[in-house]
Parts: C-alpha cells; sequence; structure tokens
C-alpha cells in the first residue's frame, strides 16, 4: 500500500510522509466528508485531509 501511495503522490506531485500513527480515527472525518459532499465544499475538504494526515502527519484537528 505504501508503494502504492509513493507512484501515485510522484505522479501527481503530492507530498508523502507516513504518518507516526496509522491508521487512526477517521470517523469524525468521514461524517464530516458526508457533509461537505451535500454542501459541495467535499474536494476541498479531502485535500486538507489528506495533506493533514499523510503530508504533515497532524494528529488532531484544531478545533477554534
Amino acid at each position: 500500500m505504501w508503494r502504492d501511495l509513493e507512484r501515485v503522490c510522484a505522479k501527481h506531485g503530492l507530498p508523502l510522509r507516513r504518518p507516526s500513527a496509522f491508521p487512526r480515527n477517521g470517523l469524525l472525518a468521514a461524517r464530516v466528508a458526508q457533509v461537505a459532499d451535500d454542501e459541495g465544499w467535499a474536494p476541498d475538504f479531502t485535500r486538507a485531509a489528506y495533506r493533514a494526515n499523510f503530508a504533515e502527519d497532524a494528529r488532531s484537528v484544531s478545533r477554534t
């Protein structure tokens, strides 16, 4: 899986950093993605979630 992700990211010029914890609990992200899809901002949310987990190794989301 990691090698496949490396290839896909290289092909599309996307950064990839293996998360320090994998898998992470994605329930909240999945719920937000449902709302995002209904409201039309799913692509932006998906990119941000990917970047946070697989490029920045963010452990949590800031809730401000």
